[in-house]
């Protein structure tokens, strides 16, 4: 998000030929055991949407496992909590604004007029999952890659499956037939 004046946002608005979006805003202020962190955010309005990653149901899950014990693989997982946070804002239509909290006015972080103009995916927002849903497939299909190995040239990349959460990891010395070196299940 970066803060923008009313006056900065119509502008871009008008020269882009865009709708504009204002969003109310708040301040939540929450601490969440048991280690007492402390979390501000300023979060838009919220509406229900349907996910459409992870939905693996378990003979996915099996057969991804029983795949990496064949060849060898390791396992593992992890959690990118922020990931969601990278999708842009795929919506061209419109410039989505948000008012500052009060807060934000009161503790001179912003000032009156001024709002907060939305670029990247964001909790609560409406649009947000489906942007965030099709950013990695967009993000892993550009991720190409060359390395050495016992003097051969490698070259890798991501190829996705018929499954739309599951890609394969591919990998081929230069002029060969590509192999798959592992698989990477996306749930967002």
């Amino acid at each position: 998000m970066e803060v923008a004046s009313w006056t900065e946002v119509l502008g871009e608005a008008s020269a882009k030929g865009l709708e504009v979006e204002c969003l109310s805003s708040k301040m939540v202020f929450t601490r969440k055991p048991p280690v007492g962190r402390q979390e501000h955010a300023s979060a838009g309005t919220t509406a229900p949407s349907r996910a459409r990653r992870c939905i693996a149901d378990g003979c996915l899950v099996r057969a991804m496992i029983r795949t990496a014990g064949l060849q060898g693989w390791m396992i593992g997982g992890t959690d990118v909590r922020t990931g969601f946070l990278n999708a842009p804002i795929r919506d061209l239509k419109k410039l989505v604004v948000m008012e500052a909290p009060s807060v934000f006015t009161k503790m001179n972080l912003m000032e009156k007029g001024e709002v907060l103009v939305v670029r990247k995916a964001m909790y609560g927002l409406v649009t947000s999952l489906r942007d965030w849903c099709t950013y990695p497939d967009t993000v892993l299909l550009g991720i190409k890659w060359q390395r050495q190995e016992r003097g051969h040239q490698l070259q890798g990349w991501f190829e996705q499956t018929k499954e739309e959460s599951l890609w394969r990891l591919m990998e081929t010395i230069v002029g060969e037939q590509p192999q798959q070196k592992g698989l990477i299940y996306l749930c967002g």
